[in-house]
């Protein structure tokens, strides 16, 4: 079972998604497909290969940097 720390999953107009680190260093938007959560963590059963690293304490920064594109790009 491959398993990420709750705090690494946000929530985007109700879908979950990650953050994973790439090889250049920055951080790539990944949709994912959760499992139930227990003890700090929460299973993924789609989206995240073993071994990627996802963002967990900056994630929820990534995400308002994201949202704040979005709203950019609407104007």
């Amino acid at each position: 079972v491959l398993a990420v720390p709750s705090g690494a999953v946000q929530e985007i107009e109700g879908k979950p998604l990650v953050f994973v680190k790439t090889a250049k260093g920055s951080f790539e938007r990944r949709d994912v497909i959760v499992g139930p959560e227990a003890e700090g963590w929460v299973e993924v059963r789609a989206g995240v290969k073993e071994g990627e690293a996802v963002a967990t304490t900056g994630s929820f920064l990534l995400k308002s940097e994201l949202l704040k594109g979005s709203l950019a790009e609407e104007e």
